[in-house]
């Protein structure tokens, strides 16, 4: 049996950051949600899941996305408004 955890802050902050992300990133590039999931080998519907945070891409599928957009992986750690390593690591420290 599957036991049930609760994700902390944190996790749902790291989620929906990425979440977000790959909306914009996807949105930007000018692929749907259906042609993404043909390129990544999945359904529409776990796209949509990854981008509203109800589902959290593995490690392989992060990196698969980054080869599909030519974008590093910490492209999806960070918010997109995010410019300036200072930023980010205000941002970084901001979250601790």
């Amino acid at each position: 049996m599957l036991k049930m955890t609760r994700l902390s802050q944190d996790e749902i902050k790291i989620r929906n950051i990425i979440g977000e992300n790959l909306k914009l990133i996807r949105k930007k590039s000018g692929l749907t949600q259906v042609e993404l999931a043909e390129k990544l080998d999945c359904t529409f519907q776990q796209i949509q899941k990854y981008e509203k945070a109800r589902n959290t891409l593995s490690c392989l599928k992060l990196k698969k996305l980054s080869d599909i957009f030519n974008v590093p992986v910490e492209r999806f750690y960070f918010p997109m408004e995010v410019t300036s390593s200072v930023q980010v690591i205000n941002n970084i420290k901001a979250q601790i």
